[in-house]
């Protein structure tokens, strides 16, 4: 939810204001600057009553974790006032179409929108008849993967995307955040946290089904297509039991099958993960990592006794410096940090040169 907070200036819509969940104590604070980010001209409040006046459309992020700390079901209580408010509700969570109570049914008597991202049977069946999975991708396709979770990735592929826009590059978008068609996504398949409640076809059918999809892109004929994965594309050790870890990014490869990649790393990774992701872009993915790319703030979730512990910490100045020039030794491939303008610059210089070289090279 917060890229929707950094990158306002993207989206095709106002944002009025920002609800968090009580006690708080950011009410009052202008939600872009409480992130640590540009103002937006919009406040957070605590009541959600009184947020949604002269409001057409609350957007839902995902609130089990605040539901269980609360005991109470916080999605649930926030379609109820939404349905007397007389409000549209887009939820990130595909749990808001699960209840018993037929919600979506409710909105629709009322003349409202209930929507959430989903892939479903009848979803896959409309894409792939319409776009043959087979058809050669000829546009050139740079992937966004990651080490792990949680490490920016949508926020590269923003940065990257406004970037390549400003030089003048009809630049595409497959999303795989639950909030990519907020963010204006060309296509979103959302294989990311609750991935398995939001994409409903078999595991098997994910690869065809992405083929589809950029079959479908393809068709509007941009200069590059942008593809962000989910958590890493490579387990730390094989005694970290972590359901899906890989296979979602893994899927996503093969599905959209970059010709380069940008690998998001951490400041915490050690170079033998790194080098294993690594690794596995160029045996599964066939293609080159032309950089690595890394944000300064820097999150590691660990396990604590009975709880998840977040760490986090902003790297300064020197710490970059320090960063990019381990990365570059140890790897022999440029790094950069996007928090930077510089950063995200020298990251779409390394891309305009790679595709550059190679439609020369494939030249009679």
């Amino acid at each position: 939810m917060r890229s929707l907070v950094r990158f306002a200036d993207q989206l095709s819509f106002e944002i009025a204001s920002v609800v968090d969940i009580p006690p708080s104590k950011l009410k009052g604070l202008d939600a872009g600057e409480a992130i640590g980010a540009e103002p937006i001209g919009a406040s957070v409040q605590l009541v959600l009553e009184e947020a949604l006046d002269g409001v057409d459309t609350l957007i839902i992020g995902h609130l089990d974790a605040y539901s269980e700390a609360k005991r109470k079901d916080l999605l649930q209580e926030a379609l109820e006032v939404c349905l007397v408010k007389g409000c549209n509700v887009y939820s990130l969570s595909r749990t808001c179409l699960l209840y018993e109570v037929p919600y979506a049914e409710l909105f629709d008597k009322r003349g409202l929108r209930l929507a959430a991202p989903v892939v479903d049977k009848e979803v896959y069946r409309s894409l792939v008849s319409a776009f043959a999975p087979d058809v050669p991708i000829t546009c050139p396709v740079l992937g966004i993967f990651g080490t792990s979770q949680d490490q920016g990735k949508v926020t590269a592929q923003l940065l990257i995307r406004k970037e390549l826009k400003r030089r003048g590059y009809a630049t595409s978008w497959l999303a795989t955040e639950h909030q990519g068609e907020l963010l204006g996504a060309d296509y979103t398949f959302p294989n990311g946290y609750e991935g398995l409640v939001s994409v409903d076809i078999p595991m098997e059918g994910h690869v065809t089904l992405l083929q589809s999809a950029m079959v479908g892109i393809a068709q509007s004929t941009p200069d590059i297509v942008l593809v962000g994965s989910q958590s890493g594309v490579s387990l730390p050790s094989l005694s970290e039991k972590h359901s899906l870890y890989s296979l979602p990014a893994i899927a996503t490869m093969f599905g959209t099958a970059p010709d380069a990649y940008v690998l998001l790393v951490n400041e915490f990774d050690e170079l033998e993960h790194i080098e294993d992701c690594l690794a596995v872009l160029r045996g599964l993915g066939k293609a080159d990592t032309i950089a690595l790319a890394f944000i300064a703030r820097q999150r590691q979730i660990l396990e604590g006794v009975g709880r998840l512990i977040t760490k986090e910490r902003v790297l300064d100045k020197a710490q970059v410096d320090a960063m990019e020039s381990r990365l570059n030794d140890a790897t022999g491939l440029p790094a950069a940090c996007i928090s930077f303008p510089e950063g995200v610059n020298r990251v779409v210089n390394l891309v305009e040169d790679y595709f550059d070289s190679n439609r020369q090279e494939e030249q009679p």
